[in-house]
């Protein structure tokens, strides 16, 4: 009879290890699964930052050649402005000088004028 009992006490311990590991099997497959989402998610929002990154990109390259546009159109506006600035300097003394000449004829012409 002991041995029968020891036989069934075998036959437990072998049925509780079983399910145990049945169990432990399903926990952790069960943990896997969990994982494998988790990095499907996370891939899914590297992916997506990737893309937004990328068009961040395109977006920054685009202002920046406007940037370079710009400055490129202020540079040329800065030197017509001199250009504009130093004829306008030549235009005034031209102006002056005009103006003085005028007046010497007037004296030389009211002198002139005098003498009739």
């Amino acid at each position: 009879m002991s041995t029968t009992v020891i036989i069934i006490f075998a036959i437990a311990i072998l049925i509780v290890a079983f399910l145990a590991y049945r169990a432990f099997s399903a926990k952790q497959e069960e943990e896997r699964k969990r994982k494998r989402r988790e990095a499907r998610d996370h891939r899914q929002e590297a992916d997506a930052g990737a893309g937004r990154a990328r068009e961040l990109g395109r977006e920054s390259e685009r202002h920046q050649r406007e940037a370079q546009r710009h400055k490129e159109l202020s540079d040329e506006h800065g030197r017509k402005a001199e250009q504009h600035a130093h004829e306008a300097a030549k235009a005034e003394g031209g102006k002056k000088r005009a103006g003085q000449a005028a007046g010497r004829h007037d004296e030389r012409a009211a002198e002139l004028e005098d003498k009739i």
